[in-house]
């Protein structure tokens, strides 16, 4: 959102409370962080020019913890995700401009868990993994944009084994 140039912001007894609000050089609003005694709470916005929202990310305890979203300037989803602690947690999915879903991840305690997949824009697969903690498990398939397979590889817990298929 560009460069910072004020903020305004609120102190009772040397700790921060309320709004914390964040003006680009040429004065627009940019950013509202919430504060409780001192510690982000609440839904923090990132903005553009117009007011629309860009990133929206709950926060509680002064950490990510909650919904995490970003959004394409025309206001659609562009990526929709949970915290916990700061940590990725859940379902994460990210959009193409048109509203397609461009990835499909799980995340657990900030580690790639399960199933992701990954599309172009036509709506094809581009590639389809596996993950144990973070690390590539099982098979994993790139596709061609018109759906033909790329390559397949397999893995155990991150380590490439057996024959690796082009």
């Amino acid at each position: 959102y560009g460069r910072v140039k004020a903020l305004e912001a609120m102190y009772i007894n040397d700790l921060v409370e309320g709004d914390v609000v964040e003006f680009t050089e040429a004065g627009v609003k940019a950013a509202i962080t919430p504060y409780v005694a001192g510690k982000k709470e609440g839904f923090a916005k990132i903005v553009n020019a117009k007011g629309k929202e860009l990133i929206v990310s709950e926060f509680h305890g002064d950490k990510k913890n909650g919904s995490y979203s970003e959004y394409f300037a025309d206001g659609s989803p562009a990526k929709k995700a949970t915290y916990v602690d700061d940590l990725l947690e859940g379902e994460y999915s990210s959009f193409f401009a048109h509203g397609k879903l461009q990835e499909q991840s799980f995340y657990k305690e900030g580690k790639l868990q399960g199933n992701q997949t990954i599309y172009y824009e036509n709506g094809n697969i581009q590639s389809s993994f596996f993950f144990v903690d973070g690390l590539y498990d099982g098979e994993i398939t790139s596709y061609f944009e018109d759906g033909g397979v790329n390559f397949v590889r397999h893995f155990d817990k991150g380590v490439p084994i057996g024959k690796q298929e082009e």
